[in-house]
C-alpha cells in the first residue's frame, strides 16, 4: 500500500500517452514483456515482428498487472478471456498470436529472396520503416481530421 502514489504516478504516465493529442505509433520487436505491454496497450496503431515476443509477466512473477494492462488489453482485443488466460499464466506469444488476437493490426513483412513480400520481416529496421511509413501516411492527411478521429 505503500507505493500505491508511485502506482498512480505510472499509471499517469502511460495514460499520458494514450491521451498524446496526435496518433502514437509503436513498432515491437523483440522482447515485449510486462511494462512494454503496459507502455503499447497505449498507442493507437502497433505493429510488429513476427518473432517479437510478448508476455504479461506479472502474476509469474507474483505482482498484479496494476499499470493499464488488465484495463486496455480486453479493449484492444474486444474480449476478456484470452487476455485474462495470458495475464493469469504469463505465457509468452509471438507476433503471429498477438496479430490473430488483435494486438498489433500487421506483422511486418519482408522481400523474400524471390522478390515477393509474403515472408515475414524479423528485422527491427524493417519494423521502423513499416511504422515511419505509417505515421507518414497519417500525416499527409488533415490534422483536424486525424485529431478529431483519434478523440472520436
Amino acid at each position: 500500500i505503500s507505493f500505491r502514489p508511485k502506482i498512480l504516478q505510472m499509471q499517469q504516465c502511460l495514460s499520458e500517452i494514450e491521451n498524446c493529442a496526435v496518433p502514437v505509433v509503436a513498432a515491437i520487436h523483440g522482447s515485449c514483456i510486462g511494462g512494454g505491454i503496459d507502455l503499447i496497450s497505449c498507442a493507437d496503431v502497433r505493429i510488429c515482428t513476427a518473432d517479437a515476443k510478448f508476455s504479461v509477466r506479472e502474476a509469474k512473477l507474483g505482482l498484479a498487472a496494476d499499470v493499464g494492462t488488465l484495463q486496455r488489453l480486453p479493449k484492444i482485443v474486444g474480449h476478456t478471456s484470452r487476455v485474462r488466460e495470458l495475464c493469469y499464466t504469463g505465457e509468452d506469444f509471438n507476433g503471429v498470436e498477438a496479430e490473430r488476437i488483435g494486438l498489433v493490426s500487421r506483422i511486418c513483412p519482408s522481400a523474400s529472396r524471390s522478390g515477393t513480400s509474403s515472408s515475414i520481416s524479423t528485422t527491427r529496421d524493417g519494423v521502423i520503416s513499416m511504422g515511419l511509413d505509417i505515421c507518414a501516411r497519417i500525416a499527409r492527411n488533415s490534422p483536424v481530421a486525424v485529431n478529431g478521429t483519434k478523440l472520436s
